[in-house]
């Protein structure tokens, strides 16, 4: 079947398989390949590995594949050297099912030890009245939605080139704070460029017209997630973060959007001495539900390769930037 870039949208499931994410890893120099099993559509991307004449067909956020999909996915990786098709699905864990819907996959697939997103993340329903949001918040954050206001921060959607370049400005100020290697100005700028007015939206809290916390957030089919963001070491005490997420929340309403992902977390019971703590906890304060996915898994193509050279380890060192 023949698709535009509305024929698919309308069929993709997460913003990593929309055909914007698709274009956006074409100008990056990356052969991508869309496919669909007659039910649902299927988005990756050939990534090369260096020094070995092989790839990796890479699929992230995608459904949970049918057999029809492991079986094309498993000849358009051949046709690419691939050693393995790695799969992200964008598939909830039902404890309740035991998972026999997944136990096709689970056969021809294998769980890889470097998986790229996290296995955890939470959401919130954002379709009751904002009465009803704010209600179900921790008492806290509600405080601290009200008192940034109170103290003067002001909230604004500013998906423009000087959004853009405020934004990026306290996201890799907040990589240095907390020694984490973010993607550089290069990518956020292409996925930018590709996205925004779509499915990129950059929001900004200010305090006396100086920015202290901007999000980038995606909007895709009804759904808002949180993938990136940061703010700035000053004035920390006017919780600008607490008041740009309610703004988030107003803003993907706003939008028609009726849940919030917030994209990563830890798991419900985790340690507070994790360097994940922080960010769990504050999203945690908005009400929100933790929600297990599907794990990383590996189709493996070539077997000799991905256990000799120990892919696993090159995998994860290549595909770090991806998402």
């Amino acid at each position: 079947m023949t698709y535009t870039a509305d024929s698919w949208n309308k069929k993709a499931h997460h913003p990593l398989q929309s055909w914007e994410w698709g274009a956006m890893r074409e100008t990056l120099g990356y052969t991508v390949i869309r496919f669909d099993d007659g039910k649902d559509v299927y988005q990756g991307a050939i990534h090369k590995v260096p020094g070995l004449g092989a790839s990796i067909f890479y699929i992230p956020r995608s459904v949970l594949p049918s057999e029809k999909a492991l079986d094309l996915a498993k000849e358009l990786g051949a046709r690419h050297k691939a050693i393995c098709v790695k799969w992200e699905p964008y598939h909830q864990v039902k404890k309740d099912s035991g998972n026999k819907d997944q136990s096709h996959f689970t056969r021809q697939t294998k769980e890889s030890p470097f998986p790229l997103f996290p296995q955890w993340t939470q959401h919130l329903d954002i379709s009751p009245t904002e009465e009803e949001i704010l209600a179900r918040m921790k008492p806290k954050t509600r405080y601290n939605i009200r008192l940034a206001f109170k103290k003067g921060v002001t909230t604004y959607e500013n998906t423009t080139e000087k959004g853009f370049e405020n934004f990026y400005l306290l996201y890799s100020q907040t990589c240095a704070r907390q020694n984490y290697k973010g993607h550089s100005k290069q990518y956020h700028s292409t996925v930018f460029s590709a996205l925004h007015g779509k499915i990129a939206h950059i929001i900004q809290a200010d305090f006396k017209k100086k920015p202290l916390c901007s999000y980038e957030l995606f909007l895709f089919n009804r759904k808002l997630y949180y993938p990136y963001g940061g703010s700035s070491e000053l004035h920390r005490d006017l919780m600008a973060p607490h008041a740009l997420m309610w703004y988030a929340i107003q803003l993907g309403k706003q939008y028609g959007a009726i849940d919030f992902d917030m994209w990563g977390s830890l798991a419900p019971d985790y340690s507070h001495d994790d360097a994940w703590a922080g960010f769990t906890r504050f999203k945690e304060g908005f009400g929100t539900t933790f929600v297990e996915y599907y794990p990383s898994r590996d189709q493996i193509l070539r077997p000799s390769l991905y256990t000799v050279f120990g892919i696993a380890y090159h995998m994860r060192k290549i595909l770090l930037r991806y998402v």
